[in-house]
């Protein structure tokens, strides 16, 4: 299919809608091949647009230029696929060397990527999978409205939760972050270390620092959310 890498950058913008949505949905339920060239496509797309803010763009050209030459291939699927794997090991090697140059306070209020699981039941992770794209986007209204239904259907999954708490930190709601993450944080949930950090993060935004002390207070020092704990708090002191 010519078109394919288009219609794969349309759908991880979250631009595809309709029939047209829902017959891109279908066959990424059925064609493993698609779900790999969409997973690979997605990580260099999350990982260059995460890092546009740095000096002159340099990197979101980058992206840009990578994603001309994919689409400019016209070789089979396979032949496709393999090209693609290579495109997306060099803008990666271009990201992490870049970030050598450009690390600073800007990575304590970034959120993580929002990762590819299953969760349960087949139309339930075609949609989640679409929160992935539009959260590592950066639409984050469109992953909260996604999520949200998500957690209608099933409003125990802890996963669900913190994801649609972490689109409120990145829209700035910070109340509603805050209501969503404490619970996940005073749980026994494999989020409830990061859901300290990012509800720190709401309550230093929002001006309570001593709230957000004793978030912070609650996460191990060692590993990299404890090192960004680190100096989370030795920005408020």
């Amino acid at each position: 299919m010519e078109n394919h890498s288009e219609k794969i950058q349309d759908y991880i913008e979250g631009l595809l809608e309709g029939e047209e949505l829902t017959s891109f949905e279908a066959q990424l339920g059925v064609d493993k091949e698609l779900r790999t060239m969409v997973g690979l496509q997605r990580e260099v797309y999350d990982i260059l647009n995460r890092r546009a803010h740095q000096p002159e763009g340099s990197l979101k050209l980058t992206l840009e230029e990578v994603n001309r030459h994919y689409r400019s291939t016209s070789h089979s699927s396979k032949r496709r696929l393999t090209k693609w794997l290579s495109i997306s090991a060099a803008a990666c090697l271009l990201v992490v060397g870049s970030l050598f140059f450009f690390q600073g306070s800007n990575e304590l209020y970034e959120l993580p990527t929002m990762r590819s699981e299953v969760v349960r039941g087949k139309m339930e992770n075609v949609s989640y999978e679409h929160a992935v794209g539009a959260f590592n986007a950066g639409k984050y209204k469109q992953a909260g409205e996604v999520l949200s239904v998500l957690l209608e259907k099933d409003p125990e999954q802890i996963q669900y939760q913190y994801y649609l708490g972490l689109t409120y930190v990145g829209r700035k709601e910070w109340d509603k972050a805050i209501d969503r993450l404490v619970p996940i944080a005073n749980g026994p949930s494999v989020f409830s270390t990061e859901s300290n950090y990012y509800l720190a993060l709401a309550y230093y935004k929002k001006g309570d620092t001593d709230s957000a002390k004793m978030c912070l207070n609650k996460i191990p020092a060692e590993g990299a959310i404890g090192e960004k704990a680190a100096k989370l708090r030795k920005e408020m002191d």
